[in-house]
């Protein structure tokens, strides 16, 4: 594998070479340690792309990278002994260190990090957030497709609740929580014309202005009729939360569109700020492996949205232990073999 690695990165050194022979030299090599050298087998022990091409079109896509792409090709991109090794008994930092020691032997031209993702815990930097499961037409359906959202950790509120008006306290709660680079830069902000506009301005000032609200992977919809009235009962009643800390009871979106589940809950139901100083954030998802996620993937690779490529390692916190194989995404993920 070292031997192997060094050959590449040898290979890579020469690319710069304006001579044409050794141009072609490169070409050669890469296409032969893709498609010869780099067998099943080893494919299967270290995660090197094995028998690549099965038709021209492939290889001729090949033949046209760059030569970071063409290492890039055979480099790894998903880390299977994480949970397998005995070594690393799946431990989220024991996991991370043997990545990240990989990705530096790779020698790889544009640096790729490996970050641990945790599930969320009551010392989380985004605890502060309500997640808010949507469907394909950005509707709160709820983390079991029931219409029903929840926050997993008590609301701490201090004495003389407040509600936060200072830009840069505002700016500082939801700092970690922004909307992706698809919900900015492919889905954009529709122009709708909601027939509640009339009763509920503010829902309009929301919907032009979603961005600054909320993150996550998201479009702004309208509510459908029971949506609304589900909305107004909320704004009624008013604040479910007081002083000291208390669970915040589960919440009825069904009918909403996630947009206005998260005005119901930011402005109405949880409009004071935590003990941290922190509001009550949303977070809107479509949920891994659903439709919309392979198609968010598909629209950022499409329209050369740029991104960082990354190995993301999920873990449960109280056990530190890797839940998935841990894989590379981003633009370049694609380019790596499993």
């Amino acid at each position: 594998l070292t031997k192997f690695l060094n050959l590449i990165k040898y290979i890579h050194s020469r690319a710069n070479s304006s001579e044409p022979t050794i141009m072609k030299l490169v070409s050669a090599l890469n296409a032969a340690l893709a498609l010869s050298l780099v067998s099943p087998t080893l494919s299967e022990n270290y995660g090197f792309a094995g028998e690549i091409y099965d038709n021209k079109a492939d290889f001729e896509e090949f033949d046209h990278m760059t030569t970071g792409d063409r290492v890039m090709l055979v480099t790894k991109k998903a880390w299977p002994e994480c949970q397998s090794d005995s070594r690393l008994k799946g431990d989220a930092y024991k996991c991370k260190r043997h990545i990240d020691a990989q990705l530096k032997a790779m020698q790889l031209e544009v640096p790729i990090d490996s970050i641990i993702i945790w599930t969320r815990h009551d010392r989380s930097p985004t605890n502060n957030a309500m997640v808010i499961p949507i469907d394909e037409n950005n509707m709160c359906i709820g983390r079991s497709g029931g219409g029903i959202i929840s926050y997993d950790f008590d609301w701490c509120v201090p004495d003389g609740p407040s509600i936060l008006t200072n830009p840069r306290k505002i700016a500082l709660s939801r700092k970690l929580l922004k909307p992706s680079k698809w919900s900015t830069h492919v889905a954009g902000i529709k122009d709708l014309d909601c027939d509640y506009y009339g009763d509920h301005p503010d829902l309009e000032d929301w919907h032009q202005n979603a961005h600054d609200y909320m993150g996550g992977d998201f479009e702004n919809a309208c509510s459908t009729a029971d949506g609304i009235t589900k909305y107004e009962a909320a704004k009624t009643a008013g604040s479910v939360v007081v002083p000291g800390c208390q669970q915040i009871p589960p919440i009825d979106c069904g009918g909403m569109s996630g947009v206005d589940a998260c005005n119901m809950v930011k402005k109405h139901m949880v409009p004071y700020a935590n003990a941290d100083g922190k509001n009550m954030e949303c977070w809107l998802s479509y949920g891994k492996g659903t439709n919309m996620d392979r198609q968010i993937e598909s629209d950022l690779n499409k329209n050369n949205v740029e991104r960082d490529s990354t190995v993301k390692i999920f873990a449960i916190w109280e056990t530190r232990r890797v839940t998935a194989v841990p894989r590379m995404t981003g633009p370049r993920a694609k380019l790596g073999s499993d």
